[in-house]
């Protein structure tokens, strides 16, 4: 059992790599430190942390309900859903548009209790072609704020290295007069 353990583990190598391309690349903020890089099953993930604060990366193929939803209905359900199973309650308490990587994406700012324990959170999802990027930030709601500017370094550096979507054309005379 040890031996497929491993064999799997081998399977499983570093979904992001600050030297050479993958999927995507970031810049780490200044003194957070890698808890989690993987890949598994065309899925990457990445964990930065600091202190009582982590910013988590997940980009996986985009498929069925999740290319169907408009990204807005998607990003709410994915944020209240999270956790739900293990009696984690969710609460919303912002939503709105933002841009990463010159993408549309769609921010929900909320906080989580499972327990006695409560968290806040930021979740932006963007949807590529190929992928879906699902980018959160946890933190004490207390310290949520205060993570604002590495937060911020994240969502500016990320880039996808799947195609941008074109550009949108505007025609004059398509417009009813």
């Amino acid at each position: 059992m040890t031996a497929i353990w491993a064999l799997l583990m081998l399977a499983c190598h570093a979904a992001w790599n600050p030297t050479t391309p993958g999927r995507f690349t970031l810049n780490p903020p200044e003194g957070w430190r890698v808890t989690r890089n993987y890949r598994w099953l065309g899925t990457d993930t990445l964990v930065v942390a600091r202190d009582l604060a982590a910013i988590s990366l997940t980009l996986q193929p985009c498929r069925g309900r999740a290319r169907e939803l408009p990204l807005g209905v998607l990003a709410s359900a994915r944020a209240l859903s999270w956790g739900r199973r293990l009696g984690v309650e969710s609460a919303i308490l912002a939503e709105h548009e933002v841009l990463v990587d010159g993408r549309r994406g769609y921010a929900v700012t909320g906080v989580r209790r499972w327990r006695r324990e409560l968290i806040g959170y930021t979740t932006i999802m963007v949807r590529t072609e190929e992928r879906l990027l699902e980018l959160t930030l946890f933190a004490p709601p207390a310290l949520l704020d205060a993570q604002s500017g590495p937060w911020a370094a994240v969502v500016d550096s990320i880039r996808l290295a799947d195609p941008p979507p074109p550009a949108p054309t505007f025609v004059e005379e398509q417009w009813p007069r």
